[in-house]
């Protein structure tokens, strides 16, 4: 059993295939386990974390708002309000554990960070310093 830091993104996926019951996470929560003993384990984690952070606050804002206040209907707000705010604190978390590894200056750094409050911010983060979008 890992323990410390490691444990933390797990937990996040962990809270998110409780609310979600997705297959898709359960397969990322083996892959993150694989991932924790090799060298790039924090920079695997950070693109997975930001990618269903990005996935999370684009359902969020543009079909849960727009289905809340013209449908009247609350129930995806409800439902993806918590694991979007956990993916959020832990994108947050993984951009200054790594950091220092991936050489961010303090400019890079704040960039990143505000990368999370913009729609589709994320997945620019992941193109720009991974070259990916996963």
């Amino acid at each position: 059993m890992l323990t410390g830091i490691t444990n933390l993104p797990l937990f996040f996926l962990n809270c998110f295939v409780l609310f979600s019951k997705g297959a898709i996470a359960i397969v990322l929560i083996g892959k993150i386990e694989e991932t924790m003993n090799s060298k790039k384990n924090m920079t695997n984690i950070f693109k997975i974390t930001s990618f269903f952070e990005g996935v999370s606050y684009v359902l969020l804002l543009f079909v849960g708002v727009p289905l809340k206040y013209f449908g009247d209907n609350p129930i995806l707000v409800k439902s993806l309000g918590m694991p979007h705010g956990m993916l959020f604190l832990a994108y947050i978390v993984m951009a200054l554990l790594i950091r220092e590894k991936m050489k961010w200056d303090v400019k890079s750094t704040l960039g990143v960070l505000v990368a999370s409050i913009l729609p589709f911010g994320t997945f620019y983060i992941n193109k720009k310093y991974f070259g990916t979008a996963i």
